[in-house]
């Protein structure tokens, strides 16, 4: 079993560091889902696994008025996290949960490459969760994005840093009661990347 882990991860691994880049970037993001209006801030990741394409993960959280919260993780974070937090030392759940949790919200792929490049993104696997005391709601929908992001590169010493502006349309799989359907997110990331 642990010999077939081990070996599952180092593949997995190599396959994601095939172009040698790593892109890094905090953002803040609008989100308006009908009248529901939610700001977040959080940490995008895309790892390369082949040439222009990225596994994608994002993962925010912002306040919802009036005394709420918002969040947005991919799927795989959620689901493997619950996973190894009940798990009760199950060796094989415990070993599900952690593929789990690096299972991507999604792919992306460079339509265009250099200083300033366009990134296109299909993220089947987001998780979004809404909640506010008073008075209460609570709910937890998956969703998936279509974004594109402007990229634009600089060197500043050692460091190689971006600025990227996007946009998303994003569809609520079960919508509940009064909730839309379709929502849209725009925002920025700042962030680096880095050779592996």
């Amino acid at each position: 079993m642990r010999f077939a882990l081990t070996l599952i991860i180092a593949l997995s691994i190599r396959c994601c560091y095939a172009q040698d880049v790593l892109d890094i970037g905090i953002y803040g993001e609008h989100f308006q889902l009908g009248d529901r209006a939610q700001q977040s801030y959080g940490l995008m990741i895309h790892f390369p696994f082949a040439e222009r394409f990225t596994l994608n993960y994002q993962a925010g959280i912002g306040p919802r008025q009036p005394e709420g919260l918002f969040v947005h993780a991919p799927a795989g974070a959620i689901g493997g996290g619950w996973l190894l937090a009940n798990s009760n030392g199950g060796r094989w759940l415990s070993a599900l949960g952690l593929l789990m949790t690096v299972l991507p919200e999604g792919i992306g792929y460079y339509t265009t490459t250099g200083k300033f490049a366009t990134h296109v993104s299909l993220n089947p696997l987001g998780v979004s969760y809404w909640y506010r005391r008073d008075p209460y709601y609570e709910k937890a929908k998956m969703s998936c994005n279509f974004m594109v992001r402007g990229k634009m590169r600089k060197t500043v010493g050692t460091w190689d840093i971006y600025l990227a502006p996007f946009a998303a349309a994003t569809w609520i799989y079960t919508p509940s009661l009064g909730m839309e359907e379709w929502g849209v997110r725009a925002g920025v990331a700042l962030g680096l990347e880095t050779d592996m």
